[in-house]
């Protein structure tokens, strides 16, 4: 065995056991649980029916996620598997398609083997990481980069109308892939000479495009028009402290190593070529980053998934170089061989620290480690994962629990609750039903209610989803209970429970948490423990994840690295009657549910109250 050999087989076992985490991808927020729940009541009156009273909201993420919505259906209707076991094969495909285009265009444009192609995707961590929990970002770049390597080996017209086609279903999958398209545009400019073939190919591209968004229109009624309308509605300014996090989120996507290598590669591509590629694989990356993601993104799976490629490709290309330097003899060899040796360093050494938040704004997607310890970073996802899957599987033993209960009332204190308990429901074959049928003395208190055979759970709500409402946290939870609990019905149910996950009250600092759930929280046995759930952050010297002590400013190290846990508290009729008290005292005055249905009132469809409900 040569030592190429050898290498190619550490490279190998280094690159899957860097993506075992796949292999028990986890949920991530309630948006994919909505994702999910609109997929099982597919129709263009799913919104309404599914958020009667915050139309808006079921509007914007079915008209924005409409293709991923459809794939689920469909999937689900051929193999009526559950919608975590269909998100996870679709996680699995959009790895490996992601990484398939990555390494078709790294071989396209550089003179790079397969080795050092797979070297340079693997030193991208966010390229392998948006893949270890439910999301849209990662399937809809795999789409897209899927596209531009399409366009990178067209040979022919089909191959540009397939590209076009990938293009408009990974529009429809999430909006944001239309920032794809001047790359296409670009890659074709690089490939072709004559303007009339660079025409022609753009045309046939267009209408692949085209022939997509139709059909979906005719099938769903949906645009990436209304897309972008919806969206408008419910977009707010990002904080400075999301803008400050990008410097964060470039180097916990491309990682040290990857922003070295991406660089450097930039800058031998930037000698070596002409401004075609220039503008194509530099200059609108670069500016697209510091554009759309310095304004809009929080997150490392906002926007840099469509960059994999771009990143890959420059990283490869930087490899090259290097081990064209390390074939000389002299000063270049021990100089690049000691850099190559410092990077690996790095990545053998336990992580230094993980933690999700910066400058006061919380990151949710995962671990991430920046400097050391990629080689560790498994461990922590494993555990992060498990803590993450442990929160659909406590609202289907909840969902489980309450069967054979006659009625059942649920305050939710956090909108991701909302989101997993309804998944749950529906899926243990709960179906929803109008309020005003369902519960006639209810009909106006903002309640989602849940039946199935002689069963009945009403959902109360308690925050203020998308920031639409003109009222304060507090004054949001105070609103919506208070307007709910004006109903006997639900204050007679057989069994009370709130929820309790993403509460900040769970705090280890001894302060009392203030609003409407500060009496139950304070007093209650299973909160009073000021039980945290956390995400690991640091790794000792064998690579095992542990937890530090709390730091100086204990809320920060507790936000840090708290994962979304579903988590639902018996309630004693007793402190439901504290929590009614305190929202009386802390709701609005002279606002009630006609205000709500106003500020959720949908833009395309009508609401659910307008359906003959």
């Amino acid at each position: 065995m040569t030592p190429r050999d050898l290498g190619r087989i550490v490279l190998v076992l280094c690159g899957l056991w860097l993506v075992s985490p796949i292999l028990f991808v986890s949920q991530l927020e309630g948006y994919t649980a909505n994702i999910l729940s609109l997929a099982m009541q597919f129709g263009p009156d799913a919104p309404a029916r599914l958020f009667p009273d915050l139309t808006l909201v079921g509007e914007y993420i079915h008209d924005t996620r409409i293709g991923l919505i459809a794939l689920f259906h469909v999937l689900g209707r051929l193999t009526g598997a559950s919608g975590g076991a269909l998100f996870h094969a679709v996680m699995l495909a959009a790895l490996i398609g992601v990484v398939a285009a990555s390494l078709a265009i790294v071989r396209r444009f550089t003179s790079a083997g397969w080795t050092t192609a797979v070297l340079a995707v693997l030193l991208i961590p966010g390229a392998l990481e948006t893949a270890f929990f439910f999301n849209d970002n990662l399937f809809s770049a795999a789409l897209a980069t899927g596209a531009v390597a399409l366009v990178a080996w067209a040979r022919g017209p089909a191959a540009y109308a397939l590209a076009g086609a990938l293009l408009g279903y990974a529009i429809l999958c999430r909006t944001d892939a239309v920032l794809v398209l001047p790359l296409l545009a670009g890659m074709a400019w690089i490939t072709l000479e004559r303007p009339g073939a660079i025409a022609l190919r753009a045309g046939v591209s267009a209408a692949g495009l085209l022939a997509v968004l139709g059909l979906f229109f005719l099938w769903t009624g949906v645009t990436p028009l209304d897309a972008v309308r919806v969206g408008s509605a419910l977009d707010f300014p990002a904080p400075e402290a999301k803008r400050a996090l990008q410097p964060y989120l470039i180097l916990a996507f491309l990682g040290l190593p990857g922003c070295i290598f991406a660089a450097m590669g930039a800058t031998l591509f930037w000698r070596e070529t002409g401004w075609p590629f220039r503008l194509t694989f530099i200059l609108y990356p670069l500016a697209a980053t510091l554009g759309f993601a310095a304004s809009h993104s929080g997150q490392v799976r906002h926007f840099y998934p469509l960059m994999i490629a771009v990143a890959a490709l420059h990283v490869a290309r930087a490899l090259v170089f290097v081990a064209a330097r390390l074939a000389e003899r002299g000063a270049p060899r021990a100089i690049w061989g000691g850099l190559l040796a410092v990077l690996a360093l790095l990545a053998v050494l336990p992580p230094l620290g993980t933690g999700t938040i910066r400058d006061g704004y919380r990151l949710m997607d995962g671990p991430r480690s920046v400097h050391t310890g990629r080689l560790w970073m498994p461990l922590l996802w494993y555990r992060w994962q498990g803590a993450q899957n442990r929160a659909l599987a406590g609202a289907q033993d909840f969902v489980d629990g309450l069967a054979g209960v006659p009625s059942s009332t649920v305050l939710v204190s956090h909108f991701d609750d909302v989101a997993y308990l309804r998944l749950a429901l529906l899926e243990a074959g709960y179906r929803m039903r109008p309020t005003a049928q369902a519960l006639p003395d209810c009909a106006r208190s903002g309640v989602l209610v849940f039946e199935k055979g002689a069963a009945r759970v009403a959902v109360i709500l308690s925050e203020n989803q998308y920031r639409r409402l003109p009222l304060g946290g507090e004054e949001t939870a105070a609103f919506f209970v208070n307007m709910a609990l004006t109903c006997p019905d639900l204050r007679a149910a057989d069994r009370l429970f709130l929820t309790m996950m993403g509460r900040p009250d769970r705090m280890p600092n001894g302060a009392p948490p203030s609003g409407i759930f500060a009496g139950v929280v304070a007093t209650h046995p299973e909160t009073r423990r000021q039980r945290v759930d956390l995400a690991p952050s640091r790794a000792n010297l064998l690579g095992n994840p542990f937890d530090p002590p709390p730091s100086t400013r204990p809320e920060r190290a507790i936000w840090s690295r708290q994962v979304n846990l579903f988590h639902a508290i018996p309630l004693r009729p007793a402190e439901l009657d504290d929590i009614a008290a305190r929202a009386r005292l802390l709701a609005p005055q002279g606002f009630g549910h006609d205000d709500l249905r106003a500020h959720y009132a949908p833009i395309r469809r009508p609401a659910a109250g307008e359906m003959g409900e």
